[in-house]
């Protein structure tokens, strides 16, 4: 785990918010016992052996994830095959898409297990399930999927400073500066020498955005 000062960011948003670090990496050793603190555990995990290992374990303790409510299908209900390795990377390789593609697929998803429903064969949660707490233990999920929960070493990130970043309120200003400034521009009559509206140029780049 990096220190992205989660605390201080999540107080920001939502002050009534108490986080909680775990300074280790989930594996089967400690899953039980760590997951077993909470309610509900929301999986935003971009690797297959990780989120396998969490709807697992979120069915042997009878935890609330995003799948296996009410007796619907987990993820293995959908997905009882791991997919190829190169059809499932990570964010740090394929780069991240945007809110709105994110909340299409979330939808899609939704509809999806709708749909689909309860695999009764499902080796976690089917009727003949022998998938026990001991199992999950001694279950390998990197070589179940042929793909490491983790890179060999963890990315160095080097972020800019908080003079050199913009909030999104200040964004919102910023646009909204532009297109008074530009609406000024195309209505005046004559181009005044020294009177010119003042513009921002916003830049993108990264090549995983």
């Amino acid at each position: 785990m990096f220190d992205l000062e989660v605390n201080d960011k999540s107080a920001n948003i939502n002050s009534s918010l108490e986080v909680l670090e775990h300074r280790e990496a989930l594996r089967t050793s400690n899953a039980l016992e760590i997951l077993s603190n909470y309610d509900i555990v929301v999986d935003a995990i971009d690797n297959a052996p990780s989120r396998y290992m969490i709807n697992d374990c979120c069915i042997v303790s009878g935890k609330l994830t995003v799948y296996n409510y009410k007796g619907g299908p987990c993820y293995r209900c959908l997905f009882p095959t791991p997919p190829p390795t190169t059809a499932c990377q990570r964010c740090s390789d394929s780069g991240v898409l945007g809110d709105i593609y994110c909340l299409y697929t979330g939808v899609i998803g939704c509809l999806q297990v709708k749909i689909r429903g309860k695999c009764l064969q499902c080796e976690a949660c089917g009727e003949n399930s022998e998938f026990s707490r001991q199992y999950f233990k001694d279950f390998d999920y990197e070589k179940f999927t042929q793909s490491p929960m983790s890179t060999s070493a963890p990315v160095k990130l080097n972020l800019l400073g908080n003079d050199s970043r913009i909030t999104t309120k200040d964004y919102n200003k910023r646009l909204s500066e532009v297109s008074s400034a530009m609406e000024q521009a195309r209505t005046r009559k004559a181009d005044v020498e020294g009177e010119r509206p003042n513009l921002y140029v916003i830049c993108r780049s990264g090549n995983d955005s």
